[in-house]
């Protein structure tokens, strides 16, 4: 699920060339060019593996709550 978030916001939307990934337990570190702002980059990946995650739950039969909880300052970027 991961690995296609990050692929379809490389491949179909351009927003970066993916240099190298590291899922953790509850997150991953990606190393990238970016081509856009990374606040689009962050809200990319998120919206594409939300999704699909979402939908995954429905089958199983949980539904109604947002797949991601708000976070503050966790996304960021290194130089």
């Amino acid at each position: 699920m991961v690995a296609d978030a990050l692929r379809y916001s490389e491949r179909q939307l351009g927003l970066y060339q993916l240099r190298a990934w590291v899922p953790m337990v509850n997150h991953v570190h990606i190393s990238i060019y970016p081509e856009a702002r990374l606040s689009r980059v962050a809200k990319a990946i998120k919206n594409h593996s939300g999704h699909q995650a979402n939908a995954i739950l429905r089958i199983i039969g949980h539904t109604g709550l947002p797949f991601w909880q708000e976070e503050v300052g966790q996304d960021r970027s290194l130089y």
